[in-house]
């Protein structure tokens, strides 16, 4: 990497690092995106995830998981959510299916 100067350092590439980034850079920004780990993505199975899995301490008595990795913490909680169905959603009066037609084609 030549280039030490930017508008923007981005640190984590899971959803929101990834899509500050990619939207910052599609306003003309010089955009630096880190990212601790691979950037392998995880096979979609449990030990997939456990192996970009890292325990996290969130406060004295409060462990929780994230990861480590392109993607980060999201291909864990993607990989256990289920999304909401379209009846769902009409019984909550919104329709996410634009936008998660999106999502699906930029994360596969």
């Amino acid at each position: 990497m030549d280039k030490q100067d930017f508008d923007v350092v981005v640190v984590g590439a899971g959803a929101c690092g990834a899509t500050l980034a990619r939207d910052l850079a599609r306003q003309g920004r010089s955009v630096l995106l880190l990212e601790r780990g691979s950037p392998r993505r995880p096979a979609a199975t449990l030990l997939g995830m456990l192996s970009v899995a890292r325990p996290l301490k969130v406060g004295p008595q409060l462990d929780a998981i994230t990861a480590q990795g392109l993607g980060g913490a999201t291909n864990l909680y993607f990989g256990v959510c289920k999304l909401p169905t379209a009846e769902t959603q009409a019984a909550l009066g919104i329709d996410l299916s634009a936008e998660l037609q999106q999502v699906l084609r930029e994360i596969p």
